[in-house]
C-alpha cells in the first residue's frame, strides 16, 4: 500500500513518475480552493449555530458597565454577554462527477503494478493537504480579526463577537476566509479513464483536471477533519486564562479579539450622600454615616454611625456607633458602641458599650461594657462590666465585675482577699481492694479481706469518725475590683480588684463519716486501724491511710463590695459649618445648667416637665463646651443632608482589556 500519487514524466512518450511532497503543494492549493467556495452550513466550516451536529470550539464574552462614565458613590454592576463559536460536523458529499482518485505504483511481491488509491489511503494524502492549507494559510483558512488581513480574504461571519464599553465604544470582529493567492507549480496527478467518467470499461490513464481535482481535494479534506474532534484542520477559540491548546498535535494562532471595559478609580466624592453604601471603602470619613454598610471599610472613621454594617473595618474609628456590626474590626475604636456586635476585634477599645458582643477580642478596653459577651478576650479590660459572662477570660482583669461568671479565668490578680466557708460534709463509704505494698497510715474504716503482713497499731471491729474541724488561713495578694456574684470555673493567677471580704481565711467543717474496708493486701501495715476488718493479715502495716473522695459539696459564699469611681472629662465640640433641618418631638424631664451665646433666631415655649413640638431651621457655627445632666426619655426624628469628603469607585473614560481571545487551528 502507497500513499504516494503517480505523475506523467516530462518526457514525451508517457512515462509515469511517483509525485514528490513539494509537488503536493498543487493538490493542497485546489483542496483550499474547494474549501473557501463554502459557506457557514457546510461540513468543517466555522459557524455560530449549536446543535449536537458542531463542534463548540470556544467562546468569546463582551462585559461593560452598566452605569455611564463619572458614575460615583453606587454599587457598579456589569453586564456580560457570551457568544460560542462552532465547527460543523457532518459528511461532504463525494458523489459528484468529478469525484475521481488518483492511482499509485506499488511492488506486489515482485509484481510491479499501478493501482487506484483506496479510501484509506486517499485519507492519508489529504491529511498532508490540509496540514499545508493551516500551515501556509492557503486558500480556505480562517483568520479572526477587526479587519481581513489582505485583499485575498473574504468575510465568512460578519460581527462574530462585539466589545462594547459604557462610553459608547463598540469594536466588530469578524472570521476572515482566505479565497485566493499565488498558486504553486502545477503538477497533476494520474487517474484512470474509463468510458463512463467514474463507471465503465477502462479506456487508459489520463491527468486530472483541475475542477476535479477541487471537488474530489476539496470535499475528502472536509470530511478527514471532522472525524474526530481536535484533527488536523481544526480550530479552538482559547481565552488568555484559558492558555494555547493542550490537545495533541501543533497549533498556530490566527488572529485575536479583546473583551475591554471602562476603567475606574478611587476619587474623592463632595456631595449629599443619602443612601445604603454596598461596596469596599478606602480612605477617610468624616462626618454622620445614616444607612446600611456593607463591604469592607479600610481608613479612618470620624462621626457617627447609624445602620447596620456588614463587613470587614480596618483603621481608626471615632465617634459612636448605633448599629449591629457583623464582621471583623481591625484598628482603634473610640466612643460609644450600642447594639450587638458579631466579628472579632483586635485593637483598642475606649468608651462605653452597650449591647451583646459575640465573638473574640483582642486588645485593650477600657470603657463601661454592658452587655454579653461570649468569646475570648486577650489584653486589658479597664471598667464595668455589668452582664452574665459566659466563656473563657484570658488577660489581665483591672475593673469592677458585676455579674455571673461562667468558665475560666486564667490571668494576673492581686490585693487582700477575705474568704469564709462554712461547710458541712457526711460521708459513707464502701471500698474493697487488692493491693500488694506496704501500708503505712492509719487505717479507719471496715476491713474484710486478707491481710498479709505486719500490723502495727489497734483494732476494732467497727469504726466511726465524726469530726469537727476549724481551720484559719492568711492568704495576700493583690487584688483590684469588686466582684459580686457566682464565680464559676478555674481562676489561675493573680486578680486584680477589691475583694469585700475579711482579710483572713476560715473555715469550719463538720464531717460525720462511715466507712466499710474490704482488702487482700500482702503488705506491712503501720498505723492505726479502727474499723472492721475481715480476711488474713500478714505483714506490717505502717501509714496513714488516704483515699479518693467523691462527694457533694455546698458551700455558701458571700461578699460585700464598694467600689468609688471618679472620672474628669472635657471634650470641645467644634463639628465646623453645620447646616440642617432639625424637627424633633421630645417629651422629657430635665434639670441642668445650660450657658450659650447664640446669634440664633429661636422661638419656643419652655416649661421643666414639658410635652412639646420643636422645630427649628438653623445654619451657625457653633462652639462651645457644653456639661449638663440629663434625664428624661428623648424621642426625635433626625434628617438632614450629608456633606463630607467620601473616597470611592468611579467610571472612567479610559479602557482596560479584561480579556483576550485567541483563535488557533491545528496544522499537525
Amino acid at each position: 500500500m502507497g500513499t504516494t500519487p503517480l505523475k506523467l514524466s516530462d518526457s514525451a512518450d508517457g512515462d509515469l513518475k511517483e509525485m514528490t511532497t513539494v509537488e503536493e503543494n498543487y493538490l493542497a492549493y485546489r483542496a483550499g480552493l474547494g474549501l473557501a467556495a463554502m459557506n457557514d452550513s457546510e461540513t468543517s466550516a466555522l459557524a455560530t449555530l449549536g446543535g449536537d451536529d458542531n463542534f463548540n470550539i470556544g467562546s468569546h464574552t463582551d462585559t461593560k458597565f452598566d452605569q455611564s462614565v463619572g458614575t460615583h458613590g453606587v454599587t457598579l454592576t456589569t453586564t456580560s454577554i457570551t457568544t460560542n463559536v462552532f465547527q460543523r460536523k457532518g459528511a461532504a458529499d463525494e458523489t459528484g462527477a468529478g469525484f475521481r482518485l488518483p492511482t499509485e505504483f506499488i511492488n506486489n511481491s515482485g509484481s510491479f503494478e499501478i493501482h487506484e488509491f483506496d479510501s484509506d489511503e486517499l485519507d492519508t494524502l489529504s491529511g498532508r493537504l490540509i496540514s499545508r492549507i493551516i500551515t501556509s494559510e492557503y486558500p480556505g483558512s480562517y483568520r479572526l480579526g477587526t479587519a481581513a488581513p489582505s485583499g485575498d480574504y473574504d468575510t465568512h461571519i460578519t460581527n462574530v463577537f462585539t466589545d462594547t464599553r459604557t462610553d459608547g465604544t463598540t469594536v466588530n470582529y469578524s472570521i476572515y476566509q482566505r479565497q485566493s493567492m499565488t498558486a504553486p507549480t502545477t503538477v497533476r496527478p494520474i487517474q484512470v479513464k474509463r468510458s463512463g467518467g467514474r463507471t465503465g470499461t477502462f479506456e487508459g490513464l489520463i491527468e486530472f483536471v483541475d475542477s476535479d481535482l477541487t471537488y474530489t481535494f476539496g470535499q475528502r479534506v472536509k470530511n478527514v477533519t471532522m472525524q474526530g474532534v481536535d484533527n488536523v484542520g481544526a480550530y479552538q477559540l482559547r481565552s488568555s486564562a484559558q492558555g494555547a491548546p493542550t490537545a495533541t498535535g501543533t497549533w498556530v494562532a490566527r488572529g485575536t479579539a479583546t473583551d475591554t471595559k471602562n476603567t475606574t478609580a478611587e476619587v474623592d466624592f463632595v456631595g449629599d450622600f443619602t443612601t445604603d453604601f454596598t461596596a469596599d471603602y478606602e480612605g477617610t470619613f468624616t462626618g454622620d454615616f445614616t444607612g446600611d454598610f456593607t463591604g469592607d471599610f479600610t481608613g479612618d472613621f470620624t462621626g457617627d454611625f447609624t445602620g447596620d454594617f456588614t463587613g470587614d473595618f480596618t483603621g481608626d474609628f471615632t465617634g459612636d456607633f448605633i448599629a449591629d456590626y457583623l464582621g471583623d474590626f481591625i484598628g482603634d475604636f473610640t466612643g460609644d458602641f450600642q447594639d450587638n456586635f458579631t466579628g472579632d476585634f483586635t485593637g483598642n477599645f475606649v468608651g462605653d458599650f452597650t449591647g451583646d458582643f459575640t465573638t473574640d477580642f483582642t486588645g485593650d478596653f477600657t470603657g463601661d461594657f454592658t452587655g454579653d459577651f461570649t468569646g475570648n478576650f486577650e489584653q486589658n479590660f479597664t471598667q464595668d462590666f455589668t452582664s452574665v459572662f459566659t466563656g473563657n477570660f484570658t488577660g489581665d482583669f483591672v475593673a469592677n465585675y458585676l455579674g455571673n461568671f461562667l468558665g475560666d479565668f486564667i490571668g494576673e490578680a492581686s490585693g487582700a482577699v477575705g474568704y469564709t466557708r462554712i461547710s458541712q460534709r457526711i460521708s459513707t463509704r464502701n471500698s474493697t481492694r487488692i493491693s500488694t505494698t506496704n501500708f503505712v497510715a492509719n487505717y479507719l474504716g471496715n476491713f474484710a479481706g486478707n491481710f498479709l503482713g505486719d500490723f502495727i497499731g489497734y483494732g476494732g471491729s467497727n469504726f466511726q469518725r465524726i469530726s469537727t474541724r476549724i481551720s484559719t488561713r492568711d492568704r495576700t495578694a493583690s487584688f483590684i475590683a469588686n466582684y459580686t456574684g457566682d464565680f464559676l470555673g478555674n481562676f489561675l493567677g493573680d486578680f486584680l480588684g477589691n475583694f469585700a471580704g475579711p482579710a483572713n481565711y476560715q473555715r469550719i467543717s463538720t464531717r460525720d463519716s462511715t466507712t466499710n474496708f474490704t482488702r487482700i493486701s500482702t503488705s506491712d501495715f503501720t498505723g492505726d486501724f479502727t474499723g472492721d476488718f475481715t480476711g488474713n493479715f500478714e505483714q506490717n502495716f505502717t501509714d496513714n491511710f488516704t483515699a479518693n473522695f467523691t462527694d457533694d459539696f455546698t458551700a455558701n459564699f458571700t461578699t460585700d463590695s464598694t467600689n468609688d469611681s471618679t472620672r474628669n472629662s472635657t471634650a470641645v465640640f467644634t463639628p465646623g459649618n453645620f447646616t440642617q433641618n432639625f424637627t424633633r418631638n421630645s417629651t422629657a424631664e430635665r434639670d441642668s445648667n445650660f450657658t450659650r451665646n447664640s446669634t440664633d433666631n429661636f422661638t419656643a415655649n419652655f416649661t421643666d416637665n414639658f410635652t412639646s413640638v420643636f422645630t427649628r431651621n438653623s445654619t451657625a457655627n457653633f462652639t462651645s463646651n457644653f456639661t449638663t445632666d440629663f434625664t428624661g426619655t428623648r424621642q426625635s426624628n433626625f434628617s438632614n443632608n450629608f456633606t463630607s469628603n467620601f473616597i470611592g469607585t468611579q467610571i472612567q473614560s479610559g479602557n482596560e482589556t479584561i480579556e483576550t481571545y485567541t483563535l488557533y487551528a491545528r496544522a499537525a
